[in-house]
């Protein structure tokens, strides 16, 4: 009896240690299958920070190609070209001049646009009086 109780206590043994390893295999792959799920979370962040950050860059480019033409337009609404293009970028300014009594006020609308389309678009006006536009002249 001695002998059957030794086989019966060692049988028992090895199922217990089978049976937590199989318990500890199970917690590895779950633990490995979170990790996966999380690296792919952390990686698909990046890559839409990235889109984002380009896009944001070609804004701003954008935005300060716009501000510099309406620089241009407020020292020389008359001498603004229609059409220019610089960079990857294509400015259209249109003005329009409107007589006043004492001068005349011109009016731009400055569109900034890429090869996705319009990017930004400016509009500002300046007052150029009779006076200083005869000193302009001479």
């Amino acid at each position: 009896m001695a002998t059957m109780s030794f086989a019966t206590g060692t049988s028992r043994r090895v199922r217990k240690k089978s049976a937590s390893f199989g318990t500890y295999l199970a917690e590895a792959l779950f633990l490995l299958v979170c990790v996966l799920i999380l690296l792919s979370v952390t990686v698909t962040l990046f890559a839409f920070s990235a889109v984002t950050s380009t896009e944001s860059q070609r804004q701003q480019q954008a935005v300060n190609l716009a501000q510099t033409y309406a620089e241009r337009f407020a020292d020389d609404p008359v001498g603004m070209k229609a059409v220019s293009y610089e960079d990857d970028f294509h400015i259209q300014c249109d003005v329009v001049a409107h007589p006043q009594n004492a001068g005349t006020l011109y009016r731009a609308v400055i569109s900034v646009d890429d090869q996705a389309g319009q990017a930004y678009q400016l509009t500002t006006s300046t007052y150029v009086s009779e006076r200083n536009a005869q000193e302009s002249a001479s």
